[in-house]
């Protein structure tokens, strides 16, 4: 849902969760920009469900940076930022506060279904660059495991949003039932209906089957109900990358949390 902002641009209306969330996620782009700038020829960002760039916190009317501001506002610069908006409302408010950026001329935006353009996508990303992909979908529409095996064509970590609770559980017995291919299939592939694990766990096996080492944040974005809405995963090839997430998920965005 789309709400102005008070630049008289679309935001989007967000639960307190989601303020948690881009916390973590502002956190690990900080330390990764610093601690690997120099360490490689490069760093690309990239985001394919960026939305507006702004959010209005629907508790409390708050307006905070989406993701794709919050690389734009590392100490240290992401080399390029790659954004993918398949919404041609969300993608016209990007543009515009991009563009009204002082590093918006690092950011190449790209209107389109993530899955269909990831082509142009890996031709914005340099072979000897490290890049961080961040993926945040709605829910399971369009979050296809293809696209995220693409993107380990270059070398790639993950901040991975997966929304078991929000869109996987609440659709479960009616995907079971399909007889047609259905969003769980692109994302966790056909046999996903015989795995005793929860679907969570099963992505979280696609991408160690990669060589990823895969974290959960150990944190729980639930909603006012206490009702859990989805898992904050990270992956990556490397240890210090780990060492980078285990470090900023080891202190909470707020009270929330517990466990993973």
């Amino acid at each position: 849902m789309y709400v102005r902002a008070r630049d008289g641009l679309h935001a989007r209306q967000v639960g307190i969760w989601s303020a948690e969330k881009l916390t973590v996620v502002g956190r690990y782009m900080g330390i990764f920009s610093n601690g690997m700038k120099g360490k490689w020829e490069g760093l690309t960002h990239v985001e394919l469900f960026p939305g507006p760039g702004r959010c209005v916190v629907e508790e409390t009317g708050a307006e905070i940076p989406g993701s794709p501001l919050l690389a734009l506002g590392t100490k240290k610069a992401f080399d390029r930022i790659v954004c993918v908006e398949a919404d041609p409302v969300a993608y016209e408010a990007l543009q515009r506060r991009v563009a009204a950026h002082p590093r918006g001329d690092t950011v190449r935006l790209i209107l389109g279904n993530c899955n269909e353009v990831i082509d142009e996508v890996l031709a914005e990303v340099p072979p000897r660059h490290l890049a961080l992909a961040f993926i945040d979908p709605e829910g399971v529409k369009g979050f296809e495991f293809a696209t995220v095996e693409r993107l380990t064509e270059r070398n790639t970590d993950f901040i991975v949003l997966f929304p078991q609770n929000m869109a996987i559980n609440r659709n479960r017995d009616k995907w079971l039932a399909a007889s047609h291919e259905t969003p769980l299939d692109k994302l966790l592939g056909p046999n996903w209906r015989q795995h005793p694990e929860p679907e969570v766990r099963q992505f979280m096996e696609r991408m160690e089957g990669l060589g990823y080492r895969v974290e959960g944040s150990g944190i729980n974005f639930s909603n006012s109900k206490g009702f859990r809405l989805y898992y904050q995963l990270f992956a990556s090839r490397s240890s210090t990358g780990i060492n980078f997430w285990k470090r900023i998920t080891a202190r909470p965005p707020d009270a929330q949390m517990r466990m993973f």
